[in-house]
């Protein structure tokens, strides 16, 4: 574990790092600050030749921009290499905000994509993703989400598939009849999960096509079903594995939820309980976690395990890794290895579940970069981001 990248006394700071191309040793490096709850800004990009064992200085990216509707908020976007086609795609988003507060990025958010063949020197284009057909556009992008009243963001890692398909999952704030945004009591938000699924095109951009929405309604999940993780399993199934939460009506189980696809994430089975493979479940709160696909060919889950029932987003500590069963797609309790977890003299409470990974092509460890999060008296986010090597 080593400091990668300091905060200051009125923000928090991330660090990500991510693959250029395929097969090669090149990367990106981006750092932002997080100056406000969910805000981001003061974004920097840094390259390296070497798997990230040096890297150029840091150059300013911007993201945010003051326009007449508010500022509009951006990001440098995730990097994802097509190992089939040799480009390289970058999926963002773009936030409209009058009062710039984050709440509003649930009803003004959309999705864009660019596209490079040179591994981000130059860029072809930049798109908004738009699902394929007459019936949709930039004022109505996709199935049930209309640019203005509800949004779109990207819940998990993209990857391509090895039919050679952009596969992103996406979360959309629920639109009700009256256009207003559907939210429990209690809770912050309410998503469902949607698979956006990218194909390439003759004219080298890509035609969309959105799955079946996959909902966890209230009585299961106060804030629906967000942040689903999707591997691609041997036998061609795929597994999504979501945040779930207990926010407003602590009665309820804390777990992680997941279900299944047989016809390439087009449909999805039931939501269950997602636990070990002995049969037997744990507690997680409502945060992030993510799966990796590794070359040895096992699959790896990293996220939070509790030992009680939690309460909403906490104790979002420790944060750990675990092999998944390739034929149940369950946890392999028996592998579970603690990656970091709260100290005696760190902040109360402090957040272990902001975190980036990816797999080393040169020593083929897990490298996840993680900010250790907390919230001052003065309602400013605070925080380090460290960098852990994981052998596995």
């Amino acid at each position: 574990m080593s400091m990668v990248s300091r905060g200051n006394d009125t923000s928090a700071a991330y660090e990500n790092a991510y693959y250029l191309s395929a097969t090669g040793e090149e990367m990106i490096r981006i750092r932002v600050s997080e100056i406000g709850d969910d805000i981001y800004d003061v974004c920097r990009i840094a390259y390296s030749q070497n798997h990230g064992s040096s890297w150029s200085e840091d150059r300013p990216h911007q993201v945010s921009f003051a326009t007449m509707a508010g500022i509009v908020r951006k990001g440098f976007g995730v990097p994802v290499a097509d190992p089939h086609t040799k480009r390289l795609v970058v999926l963002d988003t773009t936030s409209v905000l009058p009062n710039d507060h984050m709440l509003e990025a649930l009803t003004y958010t959309f999705p864009t994509y660019r596209v490079s063949d040179d591994g981000g020197t130059t860029w072809l284009f930049e798109d908004r993703i738009i699902e394929s057909g007459e019936a949709y556009s930039a004022a109505h992008p996709m199935r049930s989400v209309f640019t203005g009243k509800n949004a779109v963001h990207y819940a998990n890692t993209p990857f391509f598939d090895r039919a050679g398909r952009l596969i992103v999952p996406v979360q959309i704030t629920r639109l009700q009849e009256d256009d207003s945004l559907f939210c429990p009591d209690g809770a912050l938000s309410f998503h469902e999960m949607v698979v956006l699924i990218g194909t390439w095109a003759n004219d080298g951009r890509m035609d969309w096509t959105a799955s079946q929405t996959v909902t966890m309604e209230p009585d299961i999940s106060t804030r629906g079903a967000v942040e689903g993780a999707i591997a691609e399993m041997p036998d061609g199934r795929f597994i999504m594995i979501m945040r779930g939460s207990n926010s407003g009506n602590p009665d309820l189980p804390g777990h992680k939820w997941f279900c299944t696809s047989s016809d390439g994430c087009l449909t999805w089975s039931n939501v269950r309980v997602w636990g070990y493979s002995d049969g037997t479940y744990f507690h997680s709160p409502s945060s992030y976690s993510t799966v990796i696909a590794h070359s040895n060919g096992r699959f790896y889950w990293i996220g939070n395990i509790c030992a009680d029932n939690p309460s909403g987003n906490g104790p979002d500590y420790p944060v750990v890794v675990g092999e998944i069963e390739a034929t149940t797609g369950l946890l392999d309790r028996n592998t579970i290895m603690e990656i970091d977890t709260y100290r005696e003299d760190d902040p109360a409470p402090v957040h272990l579940r902001n975190f980036t990974v990816y797999e080393d092509r040169s020593t083929k460890e897990l490298v996840m970069r993680m900010t250790r999060l907390w919230g001052d008296d003065n309602d400013h986010m605070r925080g380090n981001a460290f960098m852990y090597r994981l052998v596995v």
